[in-house]
């Protein structure tokens, strides 16, 4: 499933494998806590609701729940929010 390069990117983002096969990691737990394996910017629904729940300003604009929330907020993150 995971490509040697998309392994690397998911072990250098998430320092709490201990040692882990990283595509393992991700199957057995990442997947449910909705992490991210893919190399780049990135924001999964998951990771959008957290930066909505954070940010109280932007939920109050974009809404707190749903796709059209989510998506709004992913926008958000993808034009402003990411380095």
């Amino acid at each position: 499933m995971m490509t040697p390069k998309e392994e690397n990117c998911y072990s250098e983002r998430y320092f709490d494998l201990d040692g882990a096969n990283p595509e393992s990691h991700f199957l057995d737990t990442g997947k449910d806590e909705g992490r991210y394996y893919e190399c780049g910017n990135f924001m999964t629904f998951k990771m959008a609701q957290r930066y909505v729940d954070k940010y109280w300003e932007l939920g109050d604009e974009f809404g707190r729940s749903g796709p059209s929330s989510m998506k709004l907020a992913q926008n958000h993150w993808h034009s402003n929010g990411t380095f």
